[in-house]
């Protein structure tokens, strides 16, 4: 069965209509009927068929749009500020005074007392540059195991810029790329990165002597206490417990 289009068949209605006599009212109520059925129907190619609503006449509202958050690509090349007092800037400072002890061939191991400038830079590894102040310590170099070493009162403070080659290669080891000294005017106003420490507390030492001693006697006095329990509970046993507990208050 072949079905036709709505708008032929509503087009052989009207032309139906048109040649049938007016007075022909059930086929004009026939004729409202069919056409009744096509109200509200927005078909496709239809002319007579009134456009479909917007959304702001349905009462419904669009979906929020999804925020896009851009971010912004790291700078390959560009030279990164290390954070103030951080673990990394602490371990780059470190290396470069040992570096530096080496390189200019000091006598004695040097302390870093402040750092006014340390960034990195992306290449084939990674490059640092770090501007420092160095002071002379008491120890000489090289340096004796766990020993401890303080700056000496009277050293003059050094200020020295560097720059330090980390290799991508894990067995190569870092080393220097230039060096050079710094006015102290240059760094006048700039402030400082380095951060005060806090002493590493030492450990005490297990306590011997009187103190042991105390704790020996509170342990026979306890034994003493538990003899004299076992003398007033048995009688009969009394005085084997006494004269076992003698020799141990005369230890004491």
């Amino acid at each position: 069965m072949v079905r036709l289009p709505p708008l032929l068949l509503l087009l052989l209605a009207l032309s139906g209509a048109l040649a049938a006599p007016a007075t022909d009212s059930p086929f004009l109520d026939g004729l409202d009927e069919f056409l009744s059925a096509f109200e509200g129907l927005g078909l496709a190619g239809d002319p007579l068929a009134e456009p479909a609503p917007a959304e702001a006449e349905t009462g419904t509202e669009p979906p929020p749009e999804q925020q896009v958050v851009t971010e912004v690509a790291p700078c390959l090349g560009c030279l990164v500020e290390l954070t103030a007092d951080s673990a990394e800037l602490r371990e780059m400072a470190q290396l470069a005074a040992e570096l530096l002890e080496e390189e200019l061939n000091m006598t004695r191991v040097t302390e870093v007392t402040q750092v006014y400038r340390a960034a990195y830079q992306v290449q084939r590894g990674y490059r640092y540059e770090l501007t420092l102040e160095l002071v002379a310590t008491n120890c000489s170099r090289p340096q004796e195991e766990e020993q401890v070493c303080a700056a000496e009162p009277a050293a003059e403070p050094l200020l020295y810029a560097v720059e330090i080659l980390e290799p991508p290669e894990p067995e190569l080891p870092s080393h220097l790329t230039h060096y050079s000294q710094v006015d102290p005017d240059q760094v006048l106003h700039l402030p400082g990165l380095w951060g005060t420490t806090e002493p590493t507390p030492t450990p005490t030492p297990a306590t011997e002597g009187p103190a042991g001693g105390a704790d020996i006697e509170a342990d026979l006095l306890d034994m003493i206490s538990e003899m004299e329990r076992l003398v007033q509970t048995e009688p009969d046993g009394g005085q084997e417990a006494a004269a076992a507990a003698q020799p141990a208050v005369e230890a004491v």
